[in-house]
Parts: structure tokens; sequence; C-alpha cells
């Protein structure tokens, strides 16, 4: 009686190890199905936001914006619109690199540079790296980075955020912001966004 039920046992735990090694080649296919020409569908204050995305590296993807620019959003919140005048010089980018991938009480900090028109301006960028965890999206649990920071030009521009990114996605699951533009008024305010659909 002893022994059938150890085997027993023993035949339970083996079908659990063979249902967890399933879904996890299932969610490694997942993450393995991301590919440049993904398209990223967002929630926000003004309705729905799709991205279809062009390039993916290990922090970031571009994605070109309704006017047909391209834009790089670095760790899923960060977007620096390459198509207008906007740069990230390459001694940034490098610290963006040495910095990948983000472990919790990282702070990163780097500069990136534009010009409206009216002048050249240097936007500074402060991110720092809450905690980790788990987040649901789509049915699967995935790997997230908590963000903290903020992108900002003395006294014109302020972008706070905090953002739920999930590293294998290069996006934000969910985010909140916070902007003050004295350029560009109309992006003034909080918003909530949330990823909801990835094609």
């Amino acid at each position: 009686m002893f022994n059938l039920l150890k085997i027993e046992i023993l035949r339970i735990f083996l079908i659990f190890s063979t249902l967890l090694a399933i879904s996890t080649s299932v969610f490694a296919q997942t993450i393995m199905s991301l590919k440049p020409n993904a398209e990223f569908v967002f929630q926000g204050r003004s309705g729905q936001m799709k991205r279809n995305t062009t390039e993916i590296t290990d922090y970031s993807y571009k994605y070109k914006n309704r006017a047909g620019k391209e834009v790089e959003t670095i760790y899923g919140i960060i977007d620096i619109s390459l198509g207008e005048n906007q740069s990230l010089p390459s001694t940034e980018r490098r610290k963006i690199e040495d910095s990948n991938p983000l472990k919790i009480g990282d702070i990163l900090r780097f500069f990136y540079n534009g010009d409206s028109g009216s002048g050249a301006w240097t936007r500074a960028v402060n991110l720092e790296v809450k905690s980790d965890g788990t987040l649901p999206f789509n049915g699967q649990a995935y790997e997230i980075k908590y963000l903290e920071g903020n992108v900002s030009a003395t006294k014109t521009y302020d972008f706070g955020f905090k953002c739920w990114y999930a590293t294998v996605l290069k996006s934000c699951i969910k985010a909140e912001t916070d902007t003050f533009s004295q350029r560009n008024p109309s992006s003034n305010g909080k918003n909530y966004i949330e990823l909801i659909e990835i094609n």
C-alpha cells in the first residue's frame, strides 16, 4: 500500500514536470516570435495607438509614427524622434548598452539632443530600476522591471514616468506618465497607457 502511494506520487510529479516543461517551451516560443515587424497596440487617454516595429535591439524598438518619421523607443517608454532632428549620441548609447540588462537598484542617466527649429536643446534622462517581478499579458506571465524616472529640459520640458517593462517584449505592459511641454501643451497632463495586443 505504501509503495503504491509512493508510485502514485511519483507519477503525479512526472506529469506535473512534463506539463511545466511544455508550458515553458510554449512561453519560449512566444518570446522568440517577437520580430521586427511586430505590431504593438496600446490603449491610452486618446484611444488606441498602433506601433509597427521596424527594428528591435536589446533595449529598444523602432517604429514609424503617423507622419512616417522614425522613432526609437528606449526601455519601452523614452521616445527619441530620429526622423524629427532628434539624436542619441554614440557616447550616450554606449551608456545604455553598458547598463543592459537592467538590475534592481540600477540608475541610468543619459542625454539626447534635438532641434525644434527655434533652437537646439538637450534632454536629460534619469531612470531607476525599483523592483522586478512578473505581470500577466495575453495569458502569459512576463518578467518585468519596474522603472521610474523622468526626461527633462530646463524649464521647457518634463516627462515623468512609471513603466512596467517586459524585458522580452522591449515594451511597457503598462505605464503611467505626466508631461509638461512648453512647445506642445496639448500633450500636457497625466496618461495611463496599457499594452493590449501584439500582432
